[in-house]
């Protein structure tokens, strides 16, 4: 009789126990970043793609001849892929803009816009950023103000689900 009684209890506490473990769990995992996040084979494969896509883009437009790449990355979550690197350049600006401009019109990408950056509400001294974009992709090119020394001068990311 006793033996009945205690299975059947071992039995009630795994059972909330389970439920307890789900309610706390669950929630986390549903609702990343305020929004319902559900991981799927899908999401993560979309996102591998995109990340491909996007070094297959980085390496058409290719690097400005005269730059030094200081930091290359790539990466991707489920619903999200980056491509980025990093640059120290001696020339001009303009001949930066010039270069990336001509590369990324004649591969599809359209210019969206230009802005100026500032830095945790610090205005950058001419720092900008140009935004081009290609079907659902986006590609950044960011150009460091003259009172800030990050380590390089100017960035390009090209990026998915941002």
């Amino acid at each position: 009789m006793y033996s009945k009684f205690i299975k059947k209890s071992l039995r009630l506490v795994i059972c909330i126990i389970i439920i307890v473990l789900l309610f706390i769990f669950l929630p986390i995992h549903l609702f990343k970043d305020g929004k319902l996040n559900i991981d799927t084979d899908f999401n993560s494969l979309e996102a591998i793609n995109a990340e491909k896509e996007l070094n297959i883009q980085f390496n058409k437009i290719g690097n400005y001849p005269r730059a030094i790449v200081n930091n290359k990355s790539s990466n991707h979550k489920s619903s999200k892929a980056l491509v980025e690197a990093y640059y120290n350049s001696t020339s001009p600006y303009d001949d930066i803009i010039l270069f990336y401009n001509e590369q990324l019109i004649k591969n599809g990408w359209q210019f969206v816009n230009k802005a100026k950056m500032y830095d945790w509400g610090n205005d950058l001294d001419c720092g900008f950023k140009l935004t081009y974009k290609k079907l659902n992709y986006n590609c950044n090119i960011q150009f460091a103000g003259k009172k800030f020394n990050y380590g390089w001068n100017y960035a390009i990311d090209y990026s998915w689900g941002f």
